[in-house]
């Protein structure tokens, strides 16, 4: 064996050893994840069980309207450990970056109608998680983004959704396009109607 092949074999037995190591450690790096979780998980079933008059005061907390967007936002400020981060953020998102373009606008019951292009493609206009998706009441087809601030902002009117129930999505990304020429708005917070104004 000559000294060119000795060193391409030493070389190719350092990296197997170096990728087998990086597999282990990422394995690791899972395990200790669900071993968090799990952790988390026991210790409020045994805090529950030895406190449970604190059991109403949770349900109400749930019962409340609570910011899924607020504490994913936290979480990603104050550390750089989300769980399962790189299962749920390891998939392509479209490009679009497009800001709110509309022709004209009038108030439309607690909200706002908009006139745009017939099958306007329309934008997120904050970062936020997707609540909801369906109809409700008189309105079809509504996406609901409950954005870090608080605020739920309701999309009525969009079709072909490109986003599912419980996405986070980016400011400015692509949700659907509108069913005609027509973009409801609406802005909540704590379950009371906000001015459309103040938010496009």
């Amino acid at each position: 064996m000559t000294n060119y092949e000795a060193t391409l074999a030493a070389l190719k037995k350092k990296k197997h050893k170096t990728n087998k190591k990086i597999t282990k450690n990422k394995k690791i790096s899972f395990i200790n994840k669900i071993l968090f979780l799990v952790v988390i998980l026991l210790t409020v079933s045994v805090y529950f069980k030895v406190y449970p008059n604190q059991r109403a005061g949770f349900n109400n907390l749930i019962n409340r309207s609570f910011s899924f967007a607020t504490v994913r936002h936290n979480l990603e400020n104050f550390f750089d450990f989300v769980p399962f981060r790189s299962i749920t953020d390891n998939h392509t998102v479209p490009v679009f970056g497009e800001t709110l373009v509309y022709k004209d606008s009038e108030s439309y019951q607690d909200g706002i109608r908009l006139t745009v292009e017939e099958n306007y493609l329309v934008p997120a206009l904050e970062s936020g998680i997707v609540v909801f998706m369906g109809n409700q009441g008189d309105f079809e087809n509504i996406i609901i983004i409950q954005q870090a601030n608080g605020i739920d902002t309701w999309y009525i009117n969009v079709t072909n959704a490109s986003v599912r129930i419980y996405d986070y999505v980016e400011k400015g990304r692509f949700l659907g396009n509108t069913k005609n020429e027509f973009l409801y708005l609406m802005f909540k917070k704590d379950g009371a109607a906000l001015d459309p104004k103040d938010h496009i």
